[in-house]
């Protein structure tokens, strides 16, 4: 069994988590300890800017970028520091974390181009730190050919397979992925559309809020088929699995565009859009599936969880199974970097696309 920290920070931009597992990088997982540090607004709209500027400007070297390098730098310090809060918070000696998986801030995620850019420098940390660190997990996986997501498939198998049933892991972040673990142990994943990041976009715009707590203020509204229904009809809707997404591919502009309806009901409708195309990812697969379970920001979103339970059969927030839903993606990259030391696969042919099994990430050591 291995210690590692892992660090993850997602689609939504909150901020950092940091989780302290054991594992043997297969079935055994035993989680120690959990922690978010929040970014400030001001950092958080940085982050933005410098994403919206890399896509809309087209920038061909994102790495020798000046701005790009001043807030990566300043990424770097934060990480740094709330590790070290983190080790001081739980009395954890240096020489017992082993390894420490950084999945980073994506900036930048095209398949096609081969290309996805998290800010956080591996290199930099481990030398810090003196503690060697994996970074880079999507890198690998692109240049095979895969889409690069998702990537804590193989960590949803280790933690919630059952050889009795056939189950469906969604998360759901800015964007929703889902894992399809069969009684058998087979694995297929794919990234399946927007989650959070435009009911949050909607509610920066129009509540001046960074998101819909609780669903409270989808609650207030009433569903709008006729528009629904034309989202539906959207061509990566109809994509075939597997297939990735960033947050920039999801404009708000471009839904609010000719919007008839209040603000209230529009948010109803964005919400159970992302219900809707959860339910629908049933049919990326031959086999039924007897067990859904969720995990990420949106279980917080009374609204998608209402309509989940109404629509599919057998669901569970990964609460109710044991584990906190706010941190298995920072346990996953934990597991990731074990897998990274062991030389195991991380993804495969029907997780990622991938031409054949792939092992992710590139060590750093001090």
């Amino acid at each position: 069994m291995i210690t590692s920290l892992g660090i993850m920070s997602g689609t939504s931009l909150d901020g950092l988590d940091l989780s302290l597992i054991k594992s043997d990088g297969e079935k055994k997982v035993k989680i120690k300890y959990n922690t978010t540090y929040k970014y400030s607004q001001e950092f958080k709209n940085e982050i933005n800017f410098l994403i919206n500027r890399i896509n809309k400007e087209k920038i061909k070297n994102i790495f020798q970028d000046s701005y790009f390098k001043i807030l990566e730098g300043r990424l770097n310090n934060f990480i740094l520091d709330k590790i070290l809060c983190f080790k001081k918070k739980y009395r954890i000696q240096n020489q017992s974390i082993k390894i420490i998986g950084l999945h980073g801030q994506t900036v930048f995620h095209n398949p096609k181009k081969k290309l996805s850019v998290q800010m956080g420098c591996g290199d930099f940390l481990a030398k810090k730190l003196s503690i060697p660190f994996v970074a880079n997990f999507r890198n690998a996986d692109l240049l095979n050919g895969g889409q690069g997501a998702p990537l804590v498939p193989v960590f949803h198998n280790a933690i919630f397979f059952k050889n009795t049933l056939n189950t469906a892991v969604v998360n759901i972040g800015g964007i929703s992925n889902i894992s399809f673990i069969g009684k058998n142990g087979h694995i297929v994943s794919s990234d399946i559309g927007p989650g959070n990041t435009l009911i949050d976009q909607f509610c920066k715009k129009k509540y001046n809020v960074d998101y819909d707590d609780n669903g409270q203020l989808s609650l207030k509204g009433n569903v709008d088929n006729e528009l629904l229904s034309s989202w539906i009809d959207y061509s990566f809707v109809k994509k075939k699995i597997p297939k990735s997404f960033d947050n920039f591919f999801f404009d708000i502009e471009k839904f609010i565009k000719n919007k008839k309806i209040s603000d209230y009901d529009f948010l109803a409708t964005l919400t159970m859009f992302t219900s809707i195309l959860i339910y629908k990812s049933q049919y990326f697969f031959r086999d039924p599936i007897n067990r859904w379970i969720i995990c990420g920001g949106g279980v917080h979103n009374k609204a998608i969880i209402s309509n989940l339970r109404k629509q599919l059969k057998t669901v569970f927030t990964s609460d109710e199974l044991g584990w906190d839903p706010n941190f298995i993606e920072s346990q996953a990259f934990a597991y990731l970097a074990i897998r990274k030391v062991k030389n195991y696969y991380t993804t495969f042919p029907d997780t990622t696309g991938v031409s054949s099994a792939t092992v992710g990430g590139e060590i750093f050591n001090p």
